[in-house]
């Protein structure tokens, strides 16, 4: 529990922290998105959302889990009571809880796909295959509800017989193997792309900076994406944090993850656009680029299924590791509020996930065309799976991550922020104190704007 545990050593820390940020928004969501979106443009406002967004919200919420010595809501109210604020600001951390639990609810169900994928690559059963069988098979994938809820099933299994473990024998015992193994998986496989594929048109596409490809939209969603791959507002780095010593810099560690996490996500992107470019394919696919369009250059490669065995195995680490930080917020939570052991409180809290999760399985088939919300004009056409996405994504995440950038930069006394940063450099914390202030609410609020409004 949370004030009780201390991480073993700083390097296992950083392969936590490092495996919580990295996930399928890296892997799978940065190179559409950034293909979507202006290739190099898209790079450039990314890099600065990165900097002065996302790095200051991990410092607020390492800086919440140390001094409030608890889960997510307690530390909030603990560190607002030592500033004489409401205890209401935890309201920031609600917020954050519910973006995990939506978010979860069909991360486990895409990840029950990767695990599909992985195991059909090995088996080489796309290989040879044309575009048009390649697409089909994703599509059949999706619409067969007893594979995809047993796939689903076996992925959140499978993260809950990690988190059981608790911090040392489990979250620690389980990164301090996959994470270096995901940076092999991931730098060999780099490698392998950039010989088979065609590096020089991938790195053009995403490092060339057109300034007529920089719109609005770009801003935008690579603002979002910015705060996305971190899990910025999801309130794991509050829990992370609260294992922490008071000798570890905040900024230094929060430096660290950022850098590492930028460049997997870096990484990822030259990794599968070469690719992409040397069989003549679309790199603005979409969400199709990681299940369609990279499987049909696997199917093109002689050596395409050991190939693709490999980068569904590393995208498949990438998903655990950061499925396994996501709900730790929920789960102290329940544990803390019910008074349950570590064990009730994990299960009550998968299961909730995995019901949840089959309302994400039957949105690409029997209930594609079921709206909850379809009284509701922004929600008319969003079925369930599409609903958890736009509550989680952009409603309830940016939410908390607004409201902890308003209470640190607001709502508390600065002696206190300043304080538990005393050991890192006095610029760095008054940047970061007007980065807290005035640059990261205004951002989230237009993410929030325009997200709801569909980047119009």
């Amino acid at each position: 529990m949370p004030g009780n545990e201390t991480w073993s050593s700083r390097l296992i820390f950083l392969f936590a922290a490092v495996g919580a940020a990295v996930g399928l928004a890296n892997i799978w969501k940065f190179p559409y998105t950034a293909g979507q979106h202006g290739g190099g443009g898209f790079m450039i406002i990314y890099l600065l959302a990165i900097v002065f967004i996302s790095f200051p919200i991990i410092v607020t919420e390492f800086l919440l889990g140390r001094r409030g010595k608890a889960g997510p809501v307690e530390s909030i109210i603990n560190v607002a009571r030592e500033g004489n604020s409401s205890a209401g600001w935890s309201i920031a951390a609600y917020a954050g809880m519910l973006a995990a639990l939506l978010a979860m609810s069909f991360y486990f169900v895409i990840t029950g796909w990767i695990i599909y994928y992985a195991l059909q690559m090995i088996s080489g059963n796309l290989h040879g295959l044309s575009p048009d069988k390649v697409g089909q098979f994703f599509t059949s994938l999706t619409q067969n509800e007893l594979t995809t809820t047993a796939y689903h099933s076996f992925a959140a299994f499978l993260c809950w017989m990690i988190v059981i473990g608790g911090l040392k024998n489990g979250i620690e015992r389980v990164v301090r193997y996959l994470m270096p193994l995901l940076i092999i998986l991931l730098l060999g496989f780099t490698v392998y792309s950039a010989i088979a594929g065609d590096l020089q048109t991938a790195l053009r596409f995403l490092f060339l900076v057109k300034p007529d490809d920089i719109s609005a939209q770009t801003v935008l969603y690579a603002s979002g994406q910015a705060l996305f791959t971190v899990g910025a507002g999801s309130c794991v780095m509050i829990v992370y944090g609260s294992y922490l010593p008071q000798s570890v810099s905040l900024m230094k560690s929060s430096f660290q993850i950022i850098a590492m996490d930028t460049l997997i996500a870096l990484l990822a992107g030259i990794a599968i656009f070469p690719l992409v470019f040397a069989y003549n394919l679309e790199p603005a696919e979409g969400p199709g680029l990681l299940f369609v369009t990279l499987p049909i250059a696997f199917s093109q490669s002689a050596t395409g299924s050991v190939a693709g065995a490999v980068f569904f195995l590393m995208v498949a680490i990438a998903a655990i590791t950061s499925a396994i930080a996501i709900v730790q917020a929920p789960i102290v939570w329940v544990e803390r509020t019910f008074k349950l052991k570590h064990l009730t409180a994990s299960t009550l809290c998968f299961i909730l996930i995995w019901i949840l999760g089959l309302g994400t399985v039957c949105s690409f088939d029997s209930c594609s065309t079921v709206y909850p919300l379809g009284f509701v004009p922004v929600f008319s056409e969003m079925n369930f799976f599409a609903l958890m996405e736009m509550f989680a994504i952009n409603i309830c995440l940016p939410l908390g991550t607004f409201l902890l950038a308003v209470f640190i930069g607001w709502g508390l006394p600065k002696t206190i922020s300043f304080d538990e940063l005393k050991n890192n450099n006095p610029v760095l914390i008054r940047c970061w104190y007007y980065c807290m202030r005035y640059v990261v609410p205004p951002s989230i609020l237009f993410i929030m704007y325009f997200g709801l409004l569909g980047g119009d």
